[in-house]
């Protein structure tokens, strides 16, 4: 039988170690909503600190329901926002890279193009591979009520009646299936076509050379840490992590 266990790299890269760091403090920052029991004051401003990584950063003013800015801003508008921004953000890099960047260096030096243009793909990996849990964990709360009596509210954001998300929730469903389930489809395609073995075994060995090194740098942050026979190992980290951020909370 394969062995499941990642197989640890004892010289990790910047690339790896922040994003294990990253990983960790997002899920002891979630523990704070997930677990409703009395934390100590010391641990709980430890773990709001680390709630930044999970996006739990909005300003209490904005929240003020005597101003209209807070009357507007509630969980169902922060957390669309949030996808928009992550959609911009991908957006951006490519956007950016393709019409102002690519076009000047291309001209210059076509090695350093494609160098270039395998960095911005490895960036937004790398933000896919952060805020995905953080993403995922939003979209889900979002379909989360609690009971009061005969009221039934928005367990996040109790100013909300289960009539008042509705529309937030519809408005969110196309980003529950693109994030919640459609990156970690993506995820498991890039790598059945990146890193399982025999993957590249029909192209001619110059080719299969030069694609491996390409994909090394695009994507190898999903695979390099681990055994060959476990490549798809990532999927796991991805499951892990969204069980403990987003869906303890049920």
């Amino acid at each position: 039988n394969p062995n499941p266990n990642p197989n640890p790299n004892p010289n990790p890269n910047p690339n790896q170690a922040s994003r294990a760091i990253i990983g960790f403090l997002q899920i002891n920052g979630s523990f704070l909503n997930t677990f409703k029991v009395p934390w100590p004051a010391e641990l709980r401003s430890l773990l709001a600190i680390f709630g930044a990584l999970n996006l739990e950063i909005t300003p209490p003013e904005l929240m003020d329901p005597s101003n209209w800015l807070g009357r507007s801003m509630h969980y169902g508008t922060a957390t669309l926002g949030i996808c928009f921004g992550f959609i911009f953000l991908l957006l951006g890099i490519f956007v950016s890279h393709r019409c102002v960047i690519a076009p000047r260096v291309r001209r210059r030096d076509a090695a350093w193009s494609a160098a270039l243009e395998d960095n911005c793909v490895r960036g937004a990996v790398m933000c896919c591979s952060i805020l995905y849990p953080v993403l995922a964990a939003r979209l889900l709360a979002l379909y989360r009520v609690v009971e009061f009596n005969d009221l039934s509210m928005l367990e996040e954001d109790v100013r909300l009646s289960s009539d008042d998300a509705r529309p937030w929730q519809m408005a969110g469903l196309p980003f529950t299936f693109m994030m919640v389930i459609g990156m970690p489809c993506f995820a498991l395609a890039v790598l059945c076509r990146t890193a399982r073995p025999g993957a590249l075994d029909k192209a001619r060995p110059a080719e299969k050379a030069r694609l491996e090194n390409r994909y090394l740098r695009r994507y190898g942050q999903l695979y390099m840490m681990y055994k060959p026979d476990v490549w798809w190992w990532e999927m796991v980290e991805i499951a892990r992590k969204l069980l403990l951020i987003a869906i303890l909370g049920y």
